[in-house]
């Protein structure tokens, strides 16, 4: 089983060009997963639940930069986009965002649907504003997602 340290989790943010706050809030995590335990059969929320299996040791994937056109999305995606009507949309392919559909318009009135990688370098104010805010350390699996998370979608509605 290997164990998740400080140096891990700096070449993971370094590796994927983020700030110093993001290095500095993934190594707060970092010290929460070590403290933290974790859940067991005693917790109530944990009562039924086995972990023997879960993969909880599994390293983070960093994006390898894929782009696909939207002729090139799987066929289960496209079939899915043809059902439905949405103002925008991501499609990721592991931690890659592979397409991105977000109407000109939208774009115009401010609002933001991107990778978080992407927000990170065009939009660093707004994330700094909301990433960590609603889940950081309160457990165990919280704070090492925190620490080791390579990707995610970041979504700004201007006020109006």
């Amino acid at each position: 089983m290997q164990v998740l340290d400080k140096t891990q989790v700096e070449a993971l943010s370094q590796a994927l060009g983020e700030p110093a706050w993001v290095l500095e809030k993934r190594l707060k995590a970092l010290e929460a997963f070590a403290r933290l335990p974790y859940p067991s059969k005693k917790d109530e929320n944990w009562r039924y639940t086995d972990l023997s299996e879960a993969p909880l040791e599994q390293e983070a994937e960093a994006p390898k930069g894929l782009s696909l056109s939207r002729d090139e999305l799987p066929e289960p995606v496209k079939r899915r986009l043809e059902k439905t009507d949405v103002s925008g949309f991501l499609v990721f392919v592991g931690p890659d965002l592979v397409y991105a559909e977000v109407p000109e318009g939208l774009k115009e009135k401010g609002l933001v649907f991107t990778s978080l990688a992407e927000a990170l370098k065009t939009h660093p104010e707004k994330v700094e504003a909301a990433l960590f805010q609603a889940v950081f350390t309160e457990d165990k699996f919280a704070a090492k997602n925190s620490a080791l998370f390579t990707h995610g979608a970041f979504l700004y509605v201007p006020a109006g």
